[in-house]
């Protein structure tokens, strides 16, 4: 799967779920971000700064831990 996720670029993510390192798992686009101290903020949704973009899966960090947003 290809996604044109951007390093450096904003985007908007749901926390779905925890990894083994205490990293946030959501998805943009059915593509797989991992991102830093977000462990405990499952089901919320947050704005997430791209870090790092691979092949198959990205890494990424809240823009601000104050950032959540309402659906």
């Amino acid at each position: 799967m290809k996604v044109a996720l951007e390093e450096g670029k904003v985007y908007d993510v749901k926390i779905e779920a925890k990894n083994a390192r205490g990293e946030g798992i959501g998805k943009i686009e059915g593509f797989v971000v991992f991102i830093k101290n977000a462990k405990v903020r499952i089901g919320k949704n947050y704005k997430v700064i791209i870090s790092k973009v691979y092949n198959t899966f990205a890494y990424g960090n809240l823009l601000n831990d104050n950032d959540f947003i309402i659906n």
